[in-house]
């Protein structure tokens, strides 16, 4: 259990590394350095950078998975898309590094119906556009996925743009209520 919760702390702070600098260049030797440990340390968890970076992609994706599945989907839609769009600026960390190794791996993942973004990185836009279409709250939404899919990429801009300026919650809040408001009078 001790070296899942060592390999979990690697994983967690590679994760701020990788968002903040990428891969471009970096070595086992200065990831280890820039992460805070012994190079031994890395290769006694991970065989090689691919394997550490793709270990890193699978736990960021998992651990905002769990956090998103806490979001409420009883609320109006308005505000259901206004949690949404505060928790990836609040977890813009984790965001981001997902971002960044999916658009320096592209090629490892399949291309589907939507481009080559993951079908699981839109799901909790979809599932809250469905129940809106359902309470009859929107109605202009001609392909439930694709506009998931640009919604989706629309806030993940933001978080892009201003990663890692460690937006306050007022200033995050404001950025989530201009954004929602402009998706709300595509939607209506």
């Amino acid at each position: 259990m001790k070296n899942l919760e060592n390999k979990n702390k690697i994983l967690e702070k590679l994760e701020e590394v990788y968002a903040r600098n990428g891969a471009d260049g970096a070595t086992m030797r200065s990831l280890a350095k820039k992460i805070g440990i012994s190079q031994s340390v890395l290769y006694y968890y991970f065989e090689n950078k691919e394997q550490m970076l793709r270990e890193m992609f699978d736990y960021s994706r998992k651990k905002l998975s769990i956090k998103r599945k806490k979001l409420r989907l009883n609320l109006p839609f308005d505000q259901s898309l206004l949690e949404r769009i505060i928790f990836q600026l609040e977890n813009s960390c984790s965001v981001v590094a997902i971002l960044k190794y999916f658009l320096e791996h592209k090629s490892v993942f399949n291309k589907n119906d939507f481009g080559y973004i993951p079908k699981t990185a839109y799901l909790h836009i979809k599932e809250i556009l469905e129940i809106g279409i359902e309470r009859k709250e929107i109605k202009n939404v001609s392909d439930i996925d694709a506009d998931a899919k640009v919604i989706t990429h629309a806030i993940n801009g933001f978080v892009l743009e201003y990663y890692p300026s460690n937006l306050t919650k007022s200033e995050a809040r404001s950025i989530a209520v201009r954004i929602r408001d402009f998706v709300m009078r595509a939607v209506l």
